[in-house]
């Protein structure tokens, strides 16, 4: 399914920076923003190009958690395992937040799925609040760690 670039620009990278800071702190990596934005924007890059292809839709995901591990590993420098259960967890966050969400919002605004397969802006704006969500989590971990720490 081919997603329009401003979906990606407003949507995507978005979600992946969530994705990727909250995987960082998940392994207790330290969040670099100088790698995490250009790790986003390549795995958006490269989502753009497998969603052209003719792949079962769901495959792109194992595709794009593999990816997050070997980018986590290469340029955040955590090492495999932990890559993999943050990459994991990331991900099984991301489908429980997105899950909640849309069932939450889709009838509380009367939404249909053509709606929002053709709509990128109303698609864009019905994951604000898994993406607010994401980060949130994300830094509320990081911020307990810290006083955890500090005590």
């Amino acid at each position: 399914m081919k997603i329009p670039l401003l979906a990606l620009v407003f949507q995507g990278i978005p979600e992946q920076i969530a994705i990727i800071t909250l995987a960082c702190v998940l392994v207790k990596a330290e969040l670099v923003w100088k790698r995490i934005v250009p790790i986003s924007v390549v795995i958006v890059a490269i989502t753009y190009f497998l969603r052209l292809l003719p792949i079962t839709f769901g495959i792109h995901t194992v595709i794009l958690i593999g990816l997050l591990v070997v980018f986590m590993v290469a340029w955040l420098k955590v090492d495999m395992i932990r890559a993999i259960i943050g990459s994991l967890v990331s991900y099984l966050i991301l489908i429980i937040v997105e899950t909640l969400c849309l069932a939450v919002i889709i009838p509380m605004f009367g939404l249909t799925p053509g709606v929002l397969t053709s709509n990128w802006v109303v698609r864009t704006l019905v994951g604000l609040p898994q993406l607010i969500l994401l980060l949130a989590i994300a830094f509320l971990i990081h911020k307990l760690r810290k006083l955890k720490r500090n005590a």
